[in-house]
Parts: structure tokens; C-alpha cells; sequence
């Protein structure tokens, strides 16, 4: 993309904001008109222009005479370059590490910045559940995973000024079909995995992982790709690399494969080996469940990619706790043990119930719903996962939003071949409560879908609501 006369206004301004908000304009800013999901940057031209913008870089239509402005093919990418440019380029003093996928982003992230600060590095981390910029920490931008370009530039400017030295980021496929890492420089990314998710958005499965495959055609080009080789579209993507990779496997620990072997699982610890170039290490953990084995290969391939040395990591990985939300125990002194998780796909929940399956001793009750005004096509699949691991399915509410919550309980019901074992209890909290008044000691309940989520919405708005608060009182009382 040629933005030279863009770059030399920059260069040239003694103060310099950009900005996609029209509303955010102020005296002098530079204003890039983006066509956004609900609404078109372009019809805004005349807003931003009013508040004193001093540039314009549009992409559609003609401008006004007299306006100082640049055309280009891609005022998504522009606005990225240029946010990172306006920042001072802070991804240049960092080491950027990002992790793609439907699932395990979160942890794999959460993974990697303690690995590294273990190492005694200072990192940030930019995600779903937490933002912490090496010193001011919040919640997640807007409830978004990856926030706006021009905050995500900010962001790591902040994390660079609070004396980061690297920064993990969640990229979701939303922010990557819409250029919101463009100009940033990412050392290494990882791929997870890929499973039926935000097909309201991509339409087609084969749309949704070209989403994500851009992270690793990036510009400008990462260093080396961290590939979870146990998945197809993995083993797809890697044949597609033009920079290094690091394969990771669960079933192959072939040479030049980062692997784990020997693993056991318990309830109460999981250990294997964790094996590369030769060198075998054994890691014992406080994250359950086979796929916890294979984010913590993700995050060991990222820390690889940083610079660490195998025998940190897998000194680091004993001590790394599992993120808010992902797999966590709610604390009780009576059983029966009652975690929380935030797996919203089939695949999620698959792999949390093939988890804790054979670890219960008893009874495994599930706990789960699906999103209003989100991908409807999941919503039978995640009914025929529970329904294959489970004893009692409860299912009921998660996020209705706008829709109509009868409609999502129907289209989740017809995932079943039975309604024997199934319960339909469309109030959150009185599932949560049945779940745990119908479970015993040797039982276990999972509470699946909302995770960290501190609210549940629906049409009249959020209101705070929380799975494990929930659970907690529950049992308290």
C-alpha cells in the first residue's frame, strides 16, 4: 500500500491523532473513513471535516475540493499502518507474540505472558478476559477480544512506555478479516485450532479460517509459526508457511515436532513429557484435560519463538495457572465438584466433557446454552456433544441478546435424540441451582458457555450475572 503522502503529512505534524470515530475528531486529526459491520466511516466525512480534521484517507466515493485527503484500496489496513505510525511504532520495541484459533486463545495467551515473566521478561497481554499493559490493567476493550486498530496501537504504546519488553496478543478472526493488526510487528503467531464458529459473521467455514490464515501471511512478515499439527486445517496451514514453524503434537513427537508423551491424567494434577530436539522434560500442571496439554505446547512454542530455553519453560509451565473462567474449580468443602468453563462450541465443550468424563466418578451434569444473534448452526451440535458425555443435560440461557430465548432452547433441543435426561430451565441461576441440588458427592457439574463473564444479556440490556459467584452462593447456602 502506498500511503507516502499520508506519511509525509505525519511526519510534518507537530501533534498527531488518528482516528475511525468521527465523533472523536479534534483540531487537526486524521480521520480514516472505514466501512465498519453497522456503519460506513464514509458517510462521516463531512463530521470529521466539521471538527477540524486535517486529513482525510477514504477508500469510496469523491471527496469535497479542498479537503486534504488520500484515496486508497484499503482504509482498514490504512487506518492500522497509520494508528501504529501515530503511536511512534511500539510493536518495533517489543516482542509481539499473537494466537489465533476457535478455541484455547485465551489460555494459550495467559500461558505465554507467565512463561515469560517466569523468564523475567516484562509482557503485556491484550485478550478476551484481561488487558494488562505492563502496569495499567483493565478489563477486555468493549467486550471485544482484539480491540479497534487505533486502541491496539495505543495499547501497546502504553505497554512499551510502562517498560514491556513483550506483549501477548488474542487475535480473533473478526479482527484480522477487519486489518486490526495491520502495521504491527509480530514476531511469532500460533494457530490452535478450527471448528464451527461465527458463521453468522463469515458465512462459510472456508471464509472464517482464511480469516485467520492472515496472521500468518502478515505484513509485515512474522518470524515463525507455532502449528497445532494434530488439527487438519493446522497441518493445511502449515504447508502454506513462508517463514519458520514450530509444529506441536499430541500423537506425533517425530523429530523437529514440539510433543508431549507419557501423559496421565488425574484429578488432581496432569503431568507428561514434554519433548523437543532431543530434549525431554517432565511437566506436572495444574491445567486438566488433554487439550490443556496441547495450549500449553502453543504457549511453549511462543516462548520458543521469544528466545527461551526448553528447561525454563518447562520449569515456568509447573507453575502457570489456568486463566479466570477456563476449566476453574468453584471451591466447596462438601462436593461434589462443580467447575466452570467458558466453552461456547461444540468442539469446547467436547473437550472439556471428554475432560472431566473420565476423572467423575459419578455423574456428570452439564450446564449449557447458546448466544442469541450469534451462529446458529452450533447450536444442535453442542446438544449431541453433552448428550454423547453426559447423564443430565440442563440447558438454558447463555446470552439470548435480541432473540428470542424459546427459539434458541428449540433449535438446541433438536441436537438431541432423546429428551430423557434433559432439562429446559431458561433461567440461568435456577439451572445452575437445579444442577447442583440434583448432584451428590461422587457427581460433577460443569457450568459451560459464559466462563469469565461477569453479565448475561439479553434484549432489555446486561445485568450482572456470574457463573461461579452464582455456583458459590449456591452451595454456600
Amino acid at each position: 500500500m502506498d500511503l507516502s503522502p499520508a506519511i509525509k503529512y505525519l511526519a510534518s505534524s507537530a501533534k498527531l491523532r488518528v482516528t475511525s470515530d468521527s465523533r472523536e475528531v479534534q483540531e487537526g486529526d486524521l480521520f480514516v473513513a472505514v466501512k465498519g459491520v453497522k456503519a460506513d466511516g464514509h458517510n462521516y466525512i463531512s463530521q470529521a471535516a466539521r471538527n477540524g480534521a486535517g486529513f482525510i484517507v477514504y477508500q469510496n466515493g469523491n471527496l469535497p475540493a479542498n479537503l486534504p485527503a488520500l484515496k486508497t484500496e484499503n482504509s482498514r489496513e490504512a487506518l492500522g499502518i497509520l494508528s501504529n505510525f501515530a503511536c511512534g511504532n511500539p510493536s518495533e520495541k517489543l516482542c509481539c507474540l499473537a494466537v489465533t484459533g476457535t478455541n484455547g486463545k485465551t489460555t494459550v495467551a495467559s500461558l505465554t505472558k507467565q512463561l515469560l515473566e517466569q523468564a523475567g521478561i516484562k509482557t503485556g497481554l491484550i485478550g478476551t478476559v484481561w488487558n494488562d499493559l505492563c502496569g495499567s490493567e483493565g478489563k477486555s476493550h468493549a467486550f471485544m477480544t482484539t480491540p479497534p486498530a487505533e486502541t491496539l496501537s495505543r495499547m501497546l504504546q502504553i505497554t512499551a512506555e510502562n517498560g514491556g519488553k513483550a506483549v501477548c496478543i488474542e487475535a480473533s478472526s473478526h479482527a484480522l478479516d477487519q486489518e486490526r493488526l495491520a502495521g504491527i510487528n509480530i514476531k511469532a503467531a500460533a494457530f490452535t485450532n478450527l471448528s464451527g464458529e461465527h458463521l453468522d459473521y463469515h458465512k462459510t467455514l472456508d471464509n472464517y479460517f482464511a480469516a485467520k490464515k492472515k496472521l500468518f501471511h502478515h505484513t509485515p512478515p512474522i518470524s515463525s509459526g507455532v502449528i497445532n499439527l494434530d488439527s487438519p486445517e493446522g497441518r493445511e496451514l502449515a504447508e502454506e508457511l513462508e517463514c519458520g514453524m514450530i509444529g506441536y503434537s499430541l500423537k506425533n513427537s517425530n523429530e523437529g515436532v514440539l510433543a508431549a508423551k507419557e501423559i496421565k491424567i488425574s484429578p488432581s494434577s496432569t503431568s507428561y513429557l514434554l519433548c523437543w530436539e532431543g530434549r525431554e522434560f517432565t511437566v506436572e500442571t495444574q491445567l486438566a484435560g488433554k487439550f490443556n496439554i496441547s495450549n500449553q505446547l502453543a504457549a511453549a512454542g511462543l516462548a520458543l519463538s521469544a528466545g527461551l530455553d526448553l528447561g525454563q519453560i518447562a520449569e515456568g509451565l509447573k507453575k502457570c495457572r489456568p486463566p479466570k473462567g477456563r476449566l476453574e474449580r468453584v471451591p466447596n468443602e462438601r462436593g461434589p465438584n462443580v467447575f466452570v468453563d467458558y466453552a461456547h462450541t461444540d468442539d469446547a465443550l467436547e473437550n472439556v466433557l471428554q475432560t472431566l468424563r473420565p476423572i467423575t466418578e459419578g455423574r456428570l451434569i452439564t450446564v449449557f446454552g447458546c448466544g442469541g444473534c450469534r451462529d446458529e448452526t452450533k447450536r444442535p451440535r453442542m446438544a449431541k456433544v453433552s448428550e454423547k458425555y453426559s447423564d443430565i443435560s440442563i440447558i438454558t440461557n447463555d446470552n439470548p441478546r435480541k432473540e428470542d430465548p424459546e427459539t434458541i432452547l428449540d433449535q438446541i433441543s433438536e441436537g438431541f435424540s432423546s429428551l430423557e435426561h434433559v432439562l429446559r430451565l431458561s433461567d440461568r441461576k435456577i439451572a445452575i441451582e437445579k444442577a447442583i441440588s440434583l448432584a451428590r458427592p461422587e457427581d460433577t457439574v460443569i457450568i459451560a458457555g459464559k466462563g469469565h463473564e461477569e453479565y448475561q444479556e439479553n434484549a432489555e440490556g446486561r445485568r450482572d450475572f456470574s457463573d461461579k459467584k452464582t455456583a458459590e452462593n449456591i452451595m454456600e447456602r
